[in-house]
């Protein structure tokens, strides 16, 4: 009934003040798009309550109710126009308390969050070029020095201009009347946009790229709560996942009183017996069961009792507080990681598989420590401190899917050489597989790697260094003195592999282009460190490794040679000549450049008669 009478308050404002040239939309923020508004919203609201504002092209707007936090917003469609989805960030600081979080979620962690009171929230919403709908929106929480995410489905809009998200206060601490929130909103390119800044307020101009520096991000502003909280909707158990054999996830699909959460005696179980809890978050629990825990195929059910509580003291519901199951599969694979150089401290092992042991292509399951602790450790180390790692993995079997794996040393550098390793798991049967750890480096190495572009194919901006010993996540080249050479330097420490593969990346836009040979992949560069010197030089290499000298015209001008090139902004060369023909050169017959404009170039050729000419780059 709120909603009824509000909205027919708000009619009634806009029928009243009709003649003051109040805009044509009602911009209620109840998350619902409202239809016909047909005009970008301006701070002349017609709302009960006044919208906050601030430098958002048209503004945002913010207000609240018993139950829910409304966020509308307005934004251009593709406003680095990739035709690749926006992220919309929108932070929260209640009640400015100055613990939160320091950096941005989502792919923009080197984007760091400078205002003073810091963000317990960052809710990050996917919107989609094609269609302007929000795809995905996350609720970030920061909570135990890292943020963590639950998706919320309370958002509305799309196929226009306006966007609305609501927040349920409950999954925010269930904050009361006249609460402070400190807010900030901007938004960003998609994760693998190299190059772009934020926008929206439009005088923040810091680079958002992920994986790059960016800057720190200030804007903030205030908005008090207007109307007490009151949550009484009823939790519900939404999911089940088995962690590993002896282990459960229980889901809900909200914030849960934590205590509660953690109490054995609101839970029965069927088929298992429970001895304990492993750790819990916002809206989940994980269990324990006794040995032998779940066996593949059996039937299992846990029930959740009236104790089981949310944030607001709401029971769960109780046409939702039941899920069963069968027990999950796993095969136990036995990772070995044989330590010949004797030099490695620690060993990571990675693969295509999840925090559910399941196979997952995203390799979502993280790093994984090995051990050299021998058969006490209950790792599957048969011998201490032989430099042989060890560790069994249970993963859940599948037919058609090919694992894929792979080692890192304790400073995140790749160990493997050429493809990564793979194996199958059809069934349940155990197996074993093992690599041999290249050598490493026993002192510290500086490289510096030189990549000639004046012939890379054009538009581009910047050029990048990927390769096994940065992730292939790209390192940052410099044309300090714009001569079409780049540069960069990598230090490598004690303990780096010696064997190294990389590749060049050429930076158009949002656009990565990895180096080829005509339509085919390049295969991947390699080089060896040499730890008997403190640097190494690999020379200058040339983008793809081509010269195109299809755009190099020569032609006799007087007692001149004109050079004309095609394509390319500019080119550093030497020209040299002789006067008999296939001769080598040597620097006397160095020629004197005299630029006429644009790619075209004189050179001189009238001291001698000359029948032979060169051209060699200069680094």
């Amino acid at each position: 009934m709120k909603r009824v009478s509000f909205l027919c308050l708000v009619v009634g404002m806009f029928w009243a003040t009709a003649l003051l040239a109040v805009p044509s939309f009602t911009p209620t923020l109840d998350g619902i798009k409202d239809a016909g508004w047909g005009s970008v919203p301006d701070n002349n609201s017609t709302t009960l309550r006044q919208p906050l504002t601030f430098n958002l092209d048209s503004g945002m707007y913010v207000t609240d109710d018993a139950q829910f936090i409304y966020f509308g917003f307005w934004g251009p469609p593709d406003p680095w126009t990739d035709a690749k989805s926006v992220h919309v960030h929108v932070l929260m600081d209640i009640g400015s308390t100055p613990d939160g979080g320091p950096y941005a979620c989502w792919g923009a962690n080197s984007v760091l969050y400078g205002m003073p009171f810091k963000p317990e929230y960052d809710l990050v919403a996917q919107w989609n070029t094609t269609d302007q709908n929000i795809s995905f929106t996350g609720l970030q929480r920061w909570f135990a020095g890292a943020w963590q995410q639950q998706e919320i489905t309370t958002d509305a809009g799309g196929g226009g201009q306006w966007t609305e998200i609501a927040v349920r206060r409950n999954v925010i601490g269930s904050p009361a009347q006249n609460t402070l929130l400190n807010l900030s909103m901007w938004l960003r390119p998609t994760w693998d946009r190299v190059g772009g800044t934020c926008c929206l307020p439009a005088d923040t101009t810091f680079p958002s790229d992920f994986g790059n520096t960016a800057g720190t991000f200030h804007s903030q502003w205030a908005y008090t709560l207007q109307s007490f909280p009151g949550d009484t909707v009823q939790p519900q158990l939404t999911g089940i996942r088995q962690i590993d054999r002896t282990g459960l996830e229980l889901m809900f699909n909200e914030p849960m009183d934590s205590v509660a959460l953690r109490q054995s005696g609101n839970y029965t179980q069927t088929g298992w017996i429970f001895i304990g809890f492993r750790g819990y978050g916002p809206n989940y629990v994980w269990m324990s069961a006794a040995p032998p825990g779940f066996v593949l195929n059996s039937p299992y059910t846990v029930t959740c009792l009236p104790g089981v509580r949310d944030l607001e003291g709401n029971s769960i519901d109780p046409a939702h507080n039941s899920i069963s199951w069968n027990g999950v599969g796993y095969a136990d694979v036995t990772i070995t990681a044989i330590d010949q150089s004797g030099l490695y401290t620690r060993v990571y092992f990675k693969g295509s598989f999840n925090n559910y042991h399941e196979y997952d292509s995203f390799w979502n399951g993280g790093n994984k420590l090995m051990y050299d602790d021998g058969p006490g450790g209950g790792h599957g180390d048969p011998i201490a401190g032989d430099h042989q790692f060890t560790l069994i993995w249970p993963l859940v079997p599948s037919l058609t899917d090919t694992f894929e794996w792979g080692l890192e040393d304790s400073l995140g550098h790749w160990l493997i050489q050429g493809a990564n390793q793979r194996f199958y798991i059809p069934d349940t049967t155990d197996i074993a597989v093992s690599y041999t750890l290249p050598d490493v480096t026993s002192s510290p190495v500086t490289v510096s790697f030189h990549c000639d572009m004046q012939f890379a194919s054009l538009p581009f901006q910047s050029v990048r260094l990927a390769g096994s010993f940065n992730g292939w996540g790209g390192t940052d080249f410099y044309d300090a003195n714009a001569d079409g050479v780049w540069d960069t330097t990598i230090t490598f420490p004690t303990g780096s592999v010696t064997h190294n593969e990389f590749k060049f990346q050429k930076v158009d836009g949002a656009t990565m282009y990895w180096e080829v040979i005509g339509n085919d992949s390049m295969l991947n560069r390699t080089f060896e460190l040499d730890d008997t010197q403190p640097t190494q030089d690999l020379g200058l290499m040339w983008y793809s490794d081509s010269l195109d000298v299809a755009t190099l015209t020569a032609w006799r001008v007087g007692s001149n040679v004109e050079l004309r090139w095609s394509n390319y902004p500019r080119v550093h060369f030497n020209v040299y000549a002789s006067s008999v023909p296939d001769s080598v050169f040597s620097e006397p017959n160095l020629l004197t450049p005299v630029p006429i404009s644009g790619n075209t170039y004189l050179y001189d050729y009238s001291a001698t008669v000359k029948k032979f000419f060169q051209v060699v780059t200069v680094p």
